[in-house]
């Protein structure tokens, strides 16, 4: 099937050989998940990423199993049901906690894994949006 991204992908690929191969750059694109490896260990010089971090590898509820005196884990299970941002006002506490926790592991883990693919001395750039209504 065809989508934005396989038209992006061949646009960019078409101009490969006469715009980026003199500069010795080359462009990819790899439809995988920030949450997994995606260049061999100490390979990559620049890694840039401009907004897809906010992405997250699940919603907030399908993992979690804390139970406490509130009920949470009734709660948490209609999160990715009922919630598909926590930022807004009126965002129960619990509820944005949650998705914080689970942004939080996934952030942690991006880094993680981009520190292995990253060369000694590369540079990695990387840019997200947030916030803390709570503050």
């Amino acid at each position: 099937p065809t989508s934005d991204f396989n038209t992006r992908v061949q646009t960019v690929h078409a101009a490969t050989e006469d715009l980026w191969t003199p500069h010795r750059v080359f462009p990819s694109f790899i439809g995988k998940s920030f949450y997994e490896p995606l260049f061999p260990a100490c390979s990559v010089d620049l890694a840039l990423s401009y907004i897809t971090l906010h992405w997250m590898s699940n919603a907030p509820g399908k993992q979690l199993t804390n139970v406490n005196e509130d009920g949470l884990v009734a709660k948490c299970k209609r999160l990715s049901e009922e919630w598909t941002m926590c930022g807004e006002p009126g965002t129960p506490r619990e509820v944005y906690e949650a998705w914080r926790e689970a942004a939080m592991q996934d952030l942690s883990l991006f880094f993680m894994l981009r520190a292995k693919e990253l060369k000694d001395e590369a540079e990695g750039l990387f840019l997200m949006v947030g916030g803390d209504h709570w503050n």
